[in-house]
C-alpha cells in the first residue's frame, strides 16, 4: 500500500513497502500493529517531511524523476541514515538531505527500515480547463521604435508582487501574451498607457493598474532618451502540477 503526501515545490512523496521493525518478540509485533493508522499497512507514520529543493544545476538542466531511498528510523522517529537506491544521480544529494530532516512517529521497534520515494518535477503548461496552477512572466528589457533599450526600475517593479490571474479566467482558457503600450515622460514615469493586445477585461485592467505604478529607466539611449513609447508584454500561462 502506498501513502501519498502533498508537498510544495513540485515534489511528491510516497512511502512504499516499509520493512517490518526488527522483531524482539511476538508481543512487541502485536503491539506495533495495533498502533498502525487505518490507512497505513505497516511502518511508522510520517508526521513531518521538509523537502530540500533540487539544485540550481538540476533545475537549469530540467532534470526530473523519482529517487528511491532506503532510510533507517531510530527510536525517536528520526532518520539516522539514508541511502539512494535509484533515480537521477543529480537528485541524490537533495533527496538524501530531505529525508534526513523527516520526522516519524516512534516506531514499535527500532531501528526501523523503510523504502521511500521522493519525486522531483516542474509544473508544465496545460489547457486551462484542466489546469490547477498558473505562471505569469513579466520584466526584462524593452526596445522602443526610436532604438532605446528600456527596463522597469527594480524598486518600482517590486510593488507588483503578482499580476492577478483569476481561476475563472484560467479555467475558461484565457491565456497568452497581454501587451501594453506604455508612454513615459523624461523621468521615466508612466504618462499614458493603453492595451495593445488584451486577453480579458479583468486581466487587462489589473495589468494596466500594476504597470502604471512602475518607473522606467534607460539601459541604452541610442534613440535619444526619454520621453519614449514602447510595448510591455505580460505572459499568462495555465499550468498543471508535475504529478497530476
Amino acid at each position: 500500500m502506498k501513502l501519498a503526501f502533498s508537498l510544495p515545490l513540485g515534489v511528491a512523496l510516497c512511502m512504499i513497502s516499509p520493512s517490518a521493525p526488527r522483531a524482539q518478540d511476538n508481543q512487541n509485533n502485536a503491539s506495533a500493529e495495533k498502533n498502525v493508522p487505518a490507512n497505513q499497512s505497516s511502518g511508522p507514520k510520517l508526521i513531518r517531511a521538509p523537502i530540500v529543493p533540487a539544485s540550481d544545476e538540476a533545475i537549469r538542466k530540467n532534470i526530473e524523476g523519482t529517487v528511491a531511498l532506503q532510510i533507517v528510523i531510530d527510536a525517536k522517529g528520526k532518520v539516522i541514515d539514508s541511502k539512494p537506491l535509484s533515480g537521477p544521480p543529480e537528485l541524490f544529494e537533495t533527496a538524501v538531505a530531505s529525508t534526513k530532516q523527516w520526522q516519524f512517529e516512534r516506531p514499535g521497534s527500532a531501528p526501523a527500515v523503510a523504502t521511500v520515494e521522493v519525486r522531483y518535477g516542474h509544473p508544465h503548461e496545460c489547457p486551462g480547463p484542466i489546469s490547477d496552477s498558473r505562471e505569469v512572466r513579466w520584466g526584462g528589457w524593452y526596445k522602443s521604435p526610436k532604438g532605446n533599450v528600456i527596463s522597469a526600475d527594480d524598486r518600482s517593479m517590486r510593488k507588483t508582487l503578482r499580476f492577478p490571474y483569476t481561476e475563472e479566467d484560467r479555467k475558461a482558457g484565457v491565456a497568452g501574451v497581454l501587451i501594453l503600450s506604455v508612454s513615459v515622460d523624461r523621468k521615466g514615469r508612466v504618462r499614458d498607457l493603453r492595451v495593445a493586445k488584451g486577453l480579458s477585461p479583468d486581466l487587462d485592467e489589473s495589468a494596466s493598474t500594476q504597470v502604471r505604478k512602475w518607473r522606467f529607466r534607460l539601459v541604452s539611449d541610442k534613440g535619444g532618451g526619454f520621453p519614449d513609447q514602447f510595448l510591455v508584454p505580460i505572459t499568462f500561462t495555465p499550468t498543471c502540477s508535475p504529478f497530476n
